[in-house]
């Protein structure tokens, strides 16, 4: 009973990797309409199209399952930035667009998910769940440039509302310009000129 329930998992996995690995590519993975239809990636990997069932209902089920993953990771991932005493808000503003940058080079297929390109612009829920994770990133950059405000590293007239929505604007941007070139321009690598605006202050 416990070999079939790690099977199950282990399958679980797969498919979701199956999933994600879908959205790197152009053409193919957006032909299909049906789970029945993806069984012939699945089965490159030796599960069965009776375990896709098993495990998903239908294709927006995977497709969910890819967007539970991208919000856990990205979430977490920012979780632990907030929590690190060691260094200051600032410094996690700029840890934090590192993070939104490096998972679309890490994982360039989530790109078009984050961007709610293709079949997620077909699924209204699924696309209010990304939009609403964008909005959650947003606030969580937003509350560290009020916490470098209320430790005196940036004056308390600062616009932290506007600087957050700034730096979601320049990271959807970089995403973008990664998914339209293919995913041959990386999102994140880029100096420290490009992005030393977004961690200090500077009186206009």
């Amino acid at each position: 009973r416990r070999a079939a329930s790690r099977r199950r998992r282990n399958d679980k996995g797969v498919i979701l990797t199956i999933g994600s690995d879908c959205f790197n590519n152009e053409i193919t993975p957006y032909s299909y309409t049906t789970v029945g239809e993806l069984h012939m990636f699945v089965e490159k990997v030796g599960i069965s199209e009776a375990a896709i069932y098993r495990n998903y209902r239908n294709k927006s089920a995977i497709f969910s399952s890819v967007v539970d993953f991208v919000e856990t990771t990205l979430l977490d991932l920012f979780g632990k930035i907030r929590d690190d005493k060691t260094t200051s808000p600032l410094v996690h503003v700029q840890q934090m667009v590192n993070v939104l940058l490096e998972f679309v080079d890490a994982n360039p297929g989530l790109c078009r998910i984050l961007l709610c390109q293709d079949q997620l612009m077909e699924d209204l829920k699924l696309r209010r769940r990304m939009l609403e994770l964008l909005k959650t990133l947003e606030t969580r950059i937003r509350l560290e440039y009020r916490a470098a405000m209320e430790s005196g590293l940036l004056p308390m007239h600062f616009n932290e509302g506007a600087r957050a929505q700034m730096v979601m604007c320049f990271i959807e941007g970089r995403w973008f310009r990664t998914m339209i070139s293919g995913f041959k321009d990386k999102a994140g690598g880029l100096g420290p000129s490009y992005t030393a605006p977004f961690f200090a202050y500077t009186q206009v």
